[in-house]
């Protein structure tokens, strides 16, 4: 196939498989070419029954629920049905490839609305083969002939496109199937390009992954793509014959199954879609059937008491894939009378356990429809709900996911067909619990609400028959004796237990009047100690004035002193002065003395001469 695709191109593609794809398999519950498949909410079944241009609804079980369409262009008429989806209220879209439009119903197969005509402006189409819900009930339809993505509301106004024929990265040569992920992040199989292509919800390119070929990664004309709650993504590689399972990166992870009409083989996947438990629906086209590929969790389990009875409550060990989400189910059948063609069958206490999904599943064979009432007690008020099905073929089945836990009180009722003298009621319990990182399973099962019988239990993967006996007469008169013997040493228990508080009452008491007396007197002590202190802060205040008049003191001694050491410092000075004159004086003086004694003795000899001279004058005199 080229790349580009012509308005005469897509529809000869249509009408040819509409006028060579026949079969005799028309009846309920059989397909003539299988090739879109959709989960609801509650895991009801979907199924676009090609050739046979119908719709087929199941339940989880496979069980046939109903069907609508017919060949032709009125609406809620086809023309080759290809791709499903349903929304979050159960209406269910139809891709009509020859008739170029959506169709839109309720989850019981009435007609609501149409969206699109044949061409290519925007809100037409030209074979539109895949179609996808999101988290807010917009519509994503793969235009395949007008080689694009386009997106609608829930109420069929058009709102967004993208892509256009080519190989580059955002185009697409025959775009085929389209899923939505837990990020509203859109996947889309672009077939001839042998590749998946991831885009946000507004249409711009994220990422891409494989190529043509028969390795894993790889494909030869992929069709369908799913994605589950963790958001894994399968993809139908129809002429591999085989599932593929990537995450969300386009990593490779796993793939299963290869070319066969054995049971678990495929021939020609198309469609595939992931319920709540993560069981693979895969419409395989070729082996005209819907093959369900369960959840795989290999879980190794036993139960205790291993010989149950009414009443007992029972536990369930076990090993398990490391940090798993197990799911665990309990089945059993009544056949229940039918009085003036009504049937009732009622369970006065079912409880349900607090678990990450509580389910319940209720068929009933041989009825016209099929009425649950649950109620439960909420502050002294029964709080109740009813849900309805009407029966197709005399089977009529009701699902519900997500209840919550308490106790709830049960009636199954309904009309019964005339020529049934009773009905045969099958119901389903389950929950989900987890392995620990080390892959143990354990809960208590609360089972004492059921009936004596045959029941079915299931635990991952791994079913276990179980016979719940009635309790004889002396057993339960043991079981009463026992039950009197337990509830006094009960009541002995409790007695001790009441005077082992009084004495702890006692006991804190005494130590709470002990407790007083050591905070009284440590309070005293605290008095006395603050007190004392007070007194040293006072004394310490007056030694702190002493020391200030102190400082005061010295400030003032230092100060003269200063003084003094000035003044000294000044006479010290002076005193230089004057002993350096009294030093020039001094030597003056000896110096004037020095002189004067020279004189003197100068005068003295003259004196001595004179006198000399003058014995010697009157000595002469004398003579």
């Amino acid at each position: 196939m080229s790349a580009s695709v012509t308005y005469a191109e897509a529809y000869t593609l249509a009408t040819t498989l509409n006028t060579t794809l026949n079969s005799t398999e028309n009846e309920s519950g059989q397909f003539s070419y299988p090739v879109g498949v959709a989960v609801d909410s509650l895991d009801n079944v979907y199924v676009t029954d090609l050739v046979n241009d119908r719709i087929q609804k199941f339940n989880s079980s496979g069980a046939f629920l109903t069907q609508w369409g017919s060949s032709g262009n009125e609406s809620g008429q086809f023309r080759l049905p290809w791709g499903t989806a349903v929304d979050s209220s159960g209406n269910v879209y139809v891709s009509d490839l020859v008739n170029d439009c959506i169709q839109k119903f309720n989850s019981s197969g009435i007609f609501l609305a149409k969206l699109g005509s044949s061409g290519n402006e925007t809100g037409q189409f030209l074979c539109p083969t895949g179609v996808a819900v999101d988290s807010l009930d917009n519509v994503y339809v793969a235009d395949t002939g007008n080689s694009r993505i386009q997106k609608f509301n829930g109420s069929g106004a058009f709102l967004t496109q993208w892509g256009s024929s080519g190989n580059e990265s955002g185009q697409f040569s025959y775009p085929m199937g389209v899923a939505v992920d837990s990020l509203d992040n859109v996947y889309v199989v672009d077939m001839n390009n042998s590749r998946i292509q991831k885009f946000n919800s507004s249409g711009p390119f994220l990422t891409q992954w494989g190529s043509s070929g028969n390795e894993s990664g790889q494909f030869s004309y992929p069709m369908g793509v799913a994605v589950d709650s963790l958001d894994n993504v399968y993809v139908a590689d129809m002429n591999n014959s085989r599932i593929q399972k990537f995450n969300s990166s386009g990593t490779f992870l796993t793939q299963w199954n290869s070319s066969s009409n054995e049971t678990g083989q495929f021939s020609c996947p198309v469609g595939v879609a992931i319920n709540s438990l993560g069981n693979v629906y895969v419409a395989d086209m070729n082996n005209l059937g819907l093959f369900i590929s369960p959840a795989v969790t290999e879980v190794n389990w036993t139960y205790s008491p291993k010989n149950p009875v009414v009443g007992d409550k029972m536990t369930i060990t076990g090993i398990a894939p490391p940090n798993k989400d197990i799911r665990a189910s309990v089945s059993f059948e009544k056949d229940i009378p039918v009085v003036n063609g009504k049937y009732q069958y009622s369970i006065e206490k079912i409880k349900v356990p607090m678990s990450i999904d509580n389910r319940f599943n209720v068929t009933v064979e041989g009825v016209k429809n099929l009425n649950v009432k649950a109620s439960k007690e909420i502050f002294t008020k029964n709080i109740g709900v009813t849900l309805h099905s009407d029966a197709s073929n005399g089977v009529a089945t009701i699902s519900q996911g997500h209840v919550p836990p308490t106790n709830y009180k049960i009636i199954i009722d309904g009309d019964a067909l005339s020529t049934s003298s009773s009905v045969k009621c099958e119901f389903t319990g389950s929950k989900t619990m987890k392995s620990n990182s080390e892959g143990k399973i354990g809960c208590n099962c609360d089972v004492s609400w059921l009936p004596p019988g045959e029941y079915t239990m299931t635990v991952g993967d791994s079913t276990i028959a179980i016979d719940l006996e009635d309790k004889d007469d002396n057993q339960k008169q043991e079981d009463d004796n026992q039950k009197q013997e337990d509830d006094n040493q009960k009541q002995e228990d409790d007695n001790q237990k009441q005077e082992e508080d009084n004495q702890k009452q006692e006991e804190d008491n005494q130590k709470q009047e002990d407790d007083n007396q050591k905070q009284e007197e440590e309070t005293q002590t605290l008095e006395q100690e603050k007190q004392t202190l007070e007194q040293e802060k006072q004394t310490l205040e007056q030694e702190k004035q002493t020391l200030e008049q102190e400082k005061q003191k010295l400030e003032y001694i230092q100060e003269v002193e200063n003084d003094e050491q000035n003044s000294i410092q000044k006479d010290t000075e002076k005193m230089k002065l004057l002993i350096a004159e009294n030093n020039r004086l001094s030597q003056n003086l000896h110096t004037h003395q020095v002189k004067t004694a020279r004189k003197l003795e100068e005068t003295n000899r003259k004196l001595e001469e004179t006198n000399r001279k003058l014995e010697e004058t009157i000595r002469k005199q004398k003579n």
